[in-house]
């Protein structure tokens, strides 16, 4: 799945390309472009070949099958200088620092447009100060890198890459080990610089911050390209599944509109019920979710009671696209609800209910679980500080624990498929 195909109009085109390294297999058959102006972050599970295919485009490898081509030049016909002039790159650990100091290391970016022992012009000094302002290095531009934090160490080499002018920025694993306030920094810096026509290549680990800054995402794995387009496009529960090894649940952010996604471990012996199976989940207050998504991902359909709006249970019902008894925030079940919640408990092989908060809103729920069939109960023995009726919900609870299994959650699929056998 490519969303930018080979064209004229492309800075850099990558054909077929192929990289072995100690007779290993670390990109196979590569094909990729990006146009002027674009953010495109690559994603991958470790050893997929993110570091492999930054450094192939930045001619630090020169054993290669395929072609590249920069500006419509073939990458293997320019030296490292005319490269240079083009494209800088971070690498996800710089080589060390030294005793130099931040205004120094900012400084090395000029050597491949001014050579390493010419003195800086007035026009290098301006454009390094330049650099400085923008990367917010300025004001620590004496002291020694090695004394600085982490995140201010990467802005010094992101500094450094741009001194050297380039048309394209390659970074490895910018936010590593970063902080998240750090993390974001980064990313605004190499956005705020895409804006002045800057184009950025950038291998990120973090999938949801990929998804907030990058225009398109390419998704590596084992070496090949699984998906090139829009992040959202990209980024589904199955590639996810396919690259990372683990599930995914994945909905818009709203605070950016852009997606993000929560992850879990896949079930080591994954059990699927394949639609046989109905399951009610009596829930609220994010109680239901992981079930939610559980329950789903073994194949089991699931419903669940009244959810008020605003309820992270009701918004995970929503992703997923599990039916619900939508209600107000905060309003109360009454008889009209409640008999509507008592038919879904009846339509259900099995009902759980889960380890929420008991109140006189939600009290009537508590009731109906006490007279359904088929109940399990995620939760303590005693409602305890759950119990916000002032005893009322823990006399109905105590009487709900008495006849229904306790169950844990993390055996909730074995209890559930002892009940289909």
């Amino acid at each position: 799945m490519n969303n930018k195909s080979v064209n004229s109009t492309n800075i850099v085109e990558i054909e077929n390309l192929t990289v072995g390294i100690d007779g290993n297999s670390i990109l196979k058959n590569i094909t990729f472009a990006l146009g002027q102006g674009e953010f495109v972050a690559i994603v991958g599970a470790n050893g997929s070949g993110k570091t492999t295919f930054l450094r192939s485009l930045a001619g630090l490898i020169e054993e290669f099958e395929g072609k590249i081509s920069l500006y419509g030049q073939d990458l293997k016909q320019l030296t490292h200088k005319e490269i240079g002039n083009k494209v800088a790159i971070v690498p996800q650990t710089p080589s060390s620092t030294g005793s130099f100091s931040t205004l120094d290391i900012i400084s090395m970016g000029r050597y491949p447009k001014t050579g390493r022992f010419v003195l800086e012009t007035e026009q290098d000094q301006k454009l390094i100060l330049e650099v400085m302002e923008s990367t917010d290095t300025l004001n620590f531009s004496s002291r020694l890198v090695t004394e600085l934090s982490g995140g201010e160490r990467q802005r010094v080499f992101i500094a450094r890459a741009l001194a050297q002018e380039p048309s394209i920025l390659l970074l490895d694993e910018p936010t590593a080990n970063l902080d998240i306030r750090y993390q974001m920094d980064i990313l605004d810096l190499a956005t705020d610089h895409i804006k002045k026509g800057i184009s950025v290549i950038a291998a990120i680990h973090d999938l949801s911050l990929a998804a907030k800054y990058a225009d398109r995402i390419v998704l590596l794995h084992e070496g090949n390209i699984v998906a090139d387009d829009l992040p959202e496009i990209v980024l589904t529960p199955e590639n996810v599944k396919k690259t990372y090894g683990v599930s995914s649940l994945i909905y818009p952010d709203p605070f950016s509109g852009k997606i993000t996604m929560s992850l879990r471990k896949l079930a080591e012996n994954p059990i699927n019920f394949e639609g046989e199976m109905k399951v009610h989940l009596i829930c609220g207050g994010g109680s239901g979710s992981e079930l939610m998504y559980m329950l789903r991902d073994a194949g089991i359909v699931v419903t669940a009671g009244p959810l008020g709006s605003g309820d992270t249970d009701r918004m995970v019902a929503d992703i997923l696209g599990i039916e619900y008894i939508p209600t107000l925030a905060f309003q109360a079940v009454n008889d009209e609800i409640l008999l509507i919640h008592q038919n879904q408990l009846l339509d259900a092989d099995l009902v759980i209910f889960c380890n929420m908060p008991i109140g006189p809103n939600n009290l009537k729920n508590l009731e109906a679980a006490v007279l359904a069939n088929n109940i399990l109960v995620i939760g303590d023995e005693v409602l305890g500080q759950r119990d916000l009726t002032n005893g009322e919900a823990s006399e109905k609870y105590a009487q709900l624990v008495q006849d229904n299994a306790r169950v844990d959650i993390n055996e909730i699929l074995q209890v559930i498929d002892s009940f289909t056998t």
